[in-house]
C-alpha cells in the first residue's frame, strides 16, 4: 500500500467510528494491542487505502489521493471531527531514490482539498533494493 489516510486519538472509541462511518478501514489499532508491526498500540486508530499505486509512482498516488478527498469528503469530515480523534494524516509512501538531492512534488489541489479537511500530509520515504533500482531504471 502505498498511500493511506491514518487517524488516531488516545481516547477515540474506534469500533463507534468504524461502525458509523461509510469509510471501511483495512487495518484497525486497538490500544493496548499487538498491531501489525508487533508493537503495543498506544492509541486507537484506524488506516484506510488511499491509493495502491507501486511506491514509485507519486503522480499515481496523488492523482488517486485527490480523487479519495473529493469523493468522500463528507465522511471524511465526520471522521476526522469524531471526538478523540487527535491526529489524521495522509500519508505517502514513496521510494528513496538514489540521487543527491530527492525532491517530490504535491499540488496545491491536493494539499487544498486535504487541509480543507483537517488532514496533514506527509511523505514517507522507504529504501529499495539496489536490485529494484535497476529494474525500475530498466537495466
Amino acid at each position: 500500500m502505498s498511500c493511506i489516510l491514518r487517524v488516531a486519538g488516545r481516547s477515540l472509541a474506534i469500533d463507534q467510528l468504524v461502525e458509523v462511518s461509510s469509510l471501511q478501514p483495512y487495518r484497525v489499532d486497538r490500544k493496548g494491542q499487538r498491531g501489525a508491526s508487533s508493537r503495543i498500540a498506544t492509541t486507537d486508530g484506524a488506516h484506510f487505502l488511499v491509493s495502491d499505486c507501486d511506491f514509485r509512482d507519486l503522480d499515481g498516488q496523488v492523482r488517486d489521493a485527490i480523487s479519495f478527498l473529493q469523493t468522500n469528503e463528507r465522511a471524511l469530515r465526520a471522521i476526522v471531527a469524531s471526538p478523540g480523534v487527535e491526529l489524521s494524516i495522509l500519508d505517502f509512501g514513496i521510494a528513496w531514490r538514489d540521487v543527491a538531492v530527492q525532491v517530490d512534488h504535491l499540488p496545491a489541489e491536493l494539499l487544498r482539498l486535504a487541509g480543507e479537511g483537517g488532514i496533514s500530509v506527509s511523505l514517507s520515504h522507504y529504501p529499495v533494493s539496489e536490485v529494484e533500482q535497476q529494474s525500475a531504471a530498466g537495466a
